[in-house]
């Protein structure tokens, strides 16, 4: 009788288990003992929690408030990073001897979900990609990281394609924060189609002014979705720098919109990345123009010819040189 009571009792712990109780250890060799690892939520753009590290070991243990969920781990300047999906499940992080980006993660099917996808991903193909992508978001709708997929894509994809994608997902993944995203794009985007006029607002500049996308008539505009805190718009800036620099004397502008909440991190990675463009924001969530052009993640861009018809979308890099070099005037300037 008492091997039962104790069987049940042990039964009765188990099953009052809080489900969204986060437990996540591991173990780091680029992170200085005594300095901070933080987990920081991707999808809310806040701080879930931080961990001090000790002989080469961190540890976080916390509730949260909807799981599963994306967040990045880094150190205090973000010099160093991961990106993660988090389950309430334990899970374990560990990137000794290997770069901290490498890390096994394990107790995350989201995440290992991730790596599978990415694993045969090859950007130079995009058409393939794109019918694989689709395929792979059908097949696991019940995947927070498929939806996720989704949220990133609908401007590309288009209304009728992500409706279709869309219905396949359960209410629950509907309500989370890229289930949203796509929610909202399919209520309220007026994306026009490659030729079509695109739509015009108004916004605030860092000066408070205000300043429509109708100003820059006449000129070819690169609608620009960016932020302080997105570290692949970051690392995308220099190259967009080389790119204005190269066209702007020939018509070229570029209007940078930031979905930014705080003003002085706004204008500090303004001043410390030398953005030469023009740059608005409306300084909270959900812009009118991020709800307009159905933005759903960051970067993304809007290419804009001299009649305010739209050129193409999320185009960057050399595509995005070699599109200008095709309608506009050459230049003698060579990218350095």
């Amino acid at each position: 009788m008492r091997i039962i009571i104790i069987a049940l009792t042990f039964i009765t712990i188990l099953s009052c288990k809080d489900e969204n109780e986060f437990v996540f250890t591991g173990k780091v060799d680029e992170i200085k003992n005594g300095e901070y690892l933080i987990l920081h939520d991707l999808f809310e753009n806040e701080t879930i929690t931080t961990s001090i590290v000790k002989n080469n070991d961190f540890f976080f243990k916390t509730k949260l408030k909807n799981l599963p969920l994306f967040a990045m781990l880094h150190n205090e300047d973000r010099s160093i990073s991961k990106h993660i999906w988090i389950e309430s499940n334990e899970m374990t992080f560990n990137s000794i001897g290997v770069d901290f980006k490498k890390a096994k993660i394990t107790g995350s099917k989201s995440h290992k979900l991730e790596e599978d996808f990415y694993k045969d991903y090859d950007h130079t193909k995009n058409r393939e990609m794109k019918i694989k992508t689709k395929s792979f978001i059908s097949k696991n709708s019940n995947s927070l990281f498929s939806i996720y997929l989704l949220s990133n894509n609908v401007n590309t994809w288009g209304v009728d394609s992500t409706k279709i994608l869309y219905s396949k997902f359960p209410i629950k993944l509907k309500k989370s924060a890229p289930g949203k995203r796509v929610s909202d794009f399919l209520k309220t985007a007026k994306l026009p189609k490659v030729g079509e006029k695109v739509i015009d607002f108004e916004m605030t500049d860092i000066n408070g002014n205000k300043v429509k996308l109708s100003d820059f008539k006449g000129k070819v505009i690169l609608l620009e979705f960016w932020a302080s805190w997105c570290k692949p718009c970051r690392y995308e800036n220099p190259k967009l720098l080389k790119t204005y620099k190269k066209f702007h004397e020939n018509g070229f502008e570029i209007l940078a919109i930031s979905l930014d909440t705080d003003k002085k991190s706004w204008i500090k990675a303004i001043k410390k990345d030398n953005l030469e463009w023009k740059h608005v924001s409306d300084l909270k969530k959900g812009s009118l123009a991020e709800k307009l052009y159905g933005v759903t993640s960051i970067p993304d861009n809007f290419l804009i010819d001299r009649n305010m018809k739209l050129i193409g979308n999320n185009i960057k890099g050399k595509e995005l040189r070699d599109k200008l070099s095709e309608i506009m005037p050459t230049t003698n300037k060579e990218l350095s």
